[in-house]
């Protein structure tokens, strides 16, 4: 496999079973879009699955930023995957390249979208690692029925995360998500529930049943590239009135508001 000078042997036993690790930086107007906590969470992934990555934080971090400023990114996502040794795993092999940031129609926001359910789990959660069949799988499926989102309902039906984003739902009020320990710690996931504590929005970390995610009064989706995504329908079902309800919109626009401000202070 070649890319942009990074070759990878078909005989390397890291990409027979998926042995690293990668991150998406959203790229915005210029500005790049809170990177500390992408590296942050790339160094977390990779003591999970116990890859040895031979950079720190800090080095990574300035990667990425020279990168951005080097090919003089505007919106795109800046992918970073590390490859680590399968046999020895003394350092791991990290590369950057960047793709185009993908913009979702107003009316996403405005009417919300659908998904649907798909059965399995994923077997390490807490780790952004390049096992990534089962989401594509997911997906896939999605795709097929014209869905926005598949999301995963793991072995004692509950709804953990989606193939592509974290899930949040709304009960007389409250927000609720998935705990930590059942999913990845999405960044803009973080950030939600910074937003909701500074707002006075109610939210609780509580596993979430199938039954009670189709039962929820709302229900949206987060992930660096959709921002915040309102679900309007899951499975063929309604979710509320199925149009997004007033406090998904709420955090949508205060998500928005706090993006915005980010791009004009950098």
């Amino acid at each position: 496999m070649e890319l942009e000078g990074v070759f990878f042997s078909v005989f390397d036993k890291a990409v027979w079973y998926d042995f690293g690790v990668y991150e998406n930086i959203k790229v915005l107007q210029g500005t790049v879009m809170w990177p500390e906590l992408h590296m942050k969470r790339l160094c977390a992934s990779a003591e999970a699955i116990g890859l040895t990555l031979g950079e720190s934080e800090e080095t990574l971090l300035r990667w990425a930023r020279e990168y951005a400023k080097e090919m003089k990114l505007k919106d795109h996502l800046i992918k970073i995957c590390a490859y680590g040794d399968a046999d020895k795993n003394t350092r791991a092999t990290v590369y950057l390249f960047a793709i185009g940031l993908t913009f979702y129609p107003d009316q996403f926001y405005a009417k919300g979208v659908t998904a649907i359910t798909f059965a399995g789990e994923r077997h390490l959660p807490n780790a952004k690692s390049m096992d990534m069949l089962l989401n594509f799988l997911a997906f896939r499926e999605a795709k097929q029925k014209e869905a926005f989102e598949a999301f995963l309902i793991d072995r004692e039906g509950n709804a953990r995360e989606g193939s592509r984003s974290n899930i949040f739902i709304v009960e007389k009020g409250i927000v609720v998500t998935p705990p930590l320990s059942d999913v990845l710690e999405g960044v803009t996931r973080i950030l939600v529930l910074k937003l909701l504590k500074k707002n006075g929005i109610s939210f609780k970390e509580e596993r979430i049943s199938k039954s009670r995610l189709m039962a929820a009064d709302e229900v949206f989706v987060t992930a660096t590239s959709s921002n915040v995504m309102p679900v309007a329908e899951i499975d063929s079902k309604k979710i509320g009135l199925g149009t997004p309800g007033e406090v998904t919109k709420k955090i949508i626009k205060l998500y928005r508001e706090m993006q915005r401000e980010k791009v004009r202070g950098m």
